[in-house]
């Protein structure tokens, strides 16, 4: 056999392997600092997510906070409603009944309605 076949085969495998890692080299040092990049951006974004995250829950939590309060207004409110209408329903038919009174033929009908009101709020206030 000759010799020179396998150290031709041998040089190639040698120019080859250096090509390679010649290759892998340029590379490393081509997308290294384009990596790094792109780490320190995801850094970056992944922070500000959880921090919008966190804003966000806290938004929610004092919507949900306001919605109950909402709810216990308005149900105070409709207690209130009702409350007001029972106590307004004795003034309402006091108010009914002195609209019902008829002054007598012949009087002035403003000086009877002040007499009137006049009777009735000493009576509210316990006057004689």
């Amino acid at each position: 056999m000759n010799p020179v076949p396998w150290a031709r085969l041998v040089a190639v495998a040698v120019v080859l392997l250096a090509g390679i890692a010649l290759g892998g080299w340029l590379a490393a040092r081509h997308f290294e600092p384009r990596l790094a990049e792109a780490n320190r951006k995801l850094g970056e974004y992944q922070h500000a997510y959880l921090t919008l995250a966190e804003a966000t829950g806290r938004q929610n939590a004092a919507i949900e906070a306001m919605k109950t309060a909402e709810h216990e207004r308005q149900a105070r409110a409709v207690r209130a409603a009702a409350t007001a209408r029972r106590e307004a329903r004795g003034h309402y038919n006091a108010a009914q009944a002195i609209l019902g009174l008829k002054p007598s033929a012949g009087t002035d009908a403003c000086a009877a309605a002040r007499a009137d009101f006049d009777a009735e709020l000493r009576a509210e206030r316990g006057l004689p």
